[in-house]
Parts: structure tokens; sequence; C-alpha cells
């Protein structure tokens, strides 16, 4: 429809127009527009016939956009940072796998683990990070580890989940934390929800009482 999809930029592009291939190579830096998500990395492939988007080192993915739900309240819009050493972006599913050192950042939280699926909306905003493998959660409140975790952007809320006979893991300071099959938060609330909780309060004000 004459609409632009998407924007490469590159010092340096090897491009095969024929309708086969229609896909290129980019040596050094690249950085791709698609829709409200801003890519970026190094050594990158890309196919226009299979929508997809490979970068082999450095790669960051930064969104800035979140849609609004009627009725539904929704933390203010801010930017999440993507980041790993390597990625893969299928963009007819909407999916961008992270791995090796994925990390995702924002004013309100930082994500680390051994990789990371960010799934992007209509928009090519994103809607949903899902993190697996020694992952850990923090922000200003509170810090976390878990085997796998789930953000949904648009809800604000983040949902660990143990992994084998080790249980999710949150505490809200050094001294209080409650461990759990599944723990559910939202970043701008205090409310939490655990499957199965156990809660470790530390008593720091010790005294003797005599009759």
């Amino acid at each position: 429809d004459g609409k632009i999809e998407s924007v490469i930029k590159a010092k340096r592009c090897v491009f095969d127009r024929s309708d086969s291939a229609r896909s290129g190579w980019v040596e050094g830096p690249a950085e791709i527009t698609h829709g409200e998500t801003l890519f970026k990395g190094r050594n990158v492939y890309f196919s226009s016939v299979e929508e997809y988007v490979m970068a082999l080192e450095d790669s960051l993915a930064v969104s800035t956009g979140r849609k609004k739900i009627s009725g539904v309240k929704t933390p203010a819009v801010g930017e999440v940072r993507l980041t790993s050493r390597r990625s893969d972006f299928d963009r007819k599913t909407g999916v961008i796998m992270f791995e090796d050192d994925a990390k995702a950042r924002s004013d309100d939280y930082f994500i680390r683990a051994d990789r990371m699926y960010a799934f992007l909306t209509g928009t090519n905003s994103l809607e949903r990070i899902v993190a697996i493998g020694a992952v850990s959660i923090t922000n200003e409140n509170r810090s976390g580890a878990c085997a796998m975790a789930t953000y949904r952007r648009n809800a604000g809320e983040i949902e660990m989940f143990g992994g084998g006979k080790e249980p999710a893991v949150l505490s809200q300071d050094s001294s209080n934390s409650i461990a759990g099959r599944k723990i559910k938060f939202w970043i701008d609330e205090e409310q939490v929800e655990v499957d199965r909780p156990e809660l470790t309060i530390e008593n720091v004000n010790k005294r003797e009482i005599t009759p």
C-alpha cells in the first residue's frame, strides 16, 4: 500500500534484490526502525521475504510505545531497553529472542536472564517479556530471583516462577523475603500474590523479657 514499514541504516550493506532472496548483510553496526521499536546490532542479517533480522553482536531493542486500554489502569509510558550479545527478530510473529547475558531495563525495573523473548503488538510496541534461566529482577523497592518470569507491560505486572525444587524468591529488603511456586506483583503497587507461600521475617529488635 506504499507505506514504509521498516527503515535500515548502515554504513556498509550488501543486498540481494532478486524476488526469491530480497535479503541483505551488514558488516558492522546497523540500525533498524520497525513501527515503535528501534533495533540495533553489529553484523546483521535481514530478509524482507522471511521478515527476519538476526544480529550476531551487541544487540539492542528499544520500545517507546504502550497501548492504552479503555477502563484499565496502566503505568506511565516509559522506554524499555533490551540488550544481549546475540538476537533474532522474527517480524512475522513479532518476537525478538535475546540470548547470552540478556537484560531489560526501564525507569521502573531491571531484569537479567540467560535468555529473553520480547513479544510485540501489531504496532510493534512491546507487549510482554519472558525471561528464562537464572532470572534476577530488581527495582527501587524489591529484588527477586527465579527460574522464569513474565512481564506484561500494559498491566505493569511481573510473574515469577520457581523451577524444580527451587522456589521463586522476592525480597522487600535484606531482612524480609517471601518464597513460593509462583509470585505475582505489580511494579507501581504494594500488592503481592503468592502460590504456596513461605514468609521469612527477621526480628531485628531482640529483647529479653523478665518477670
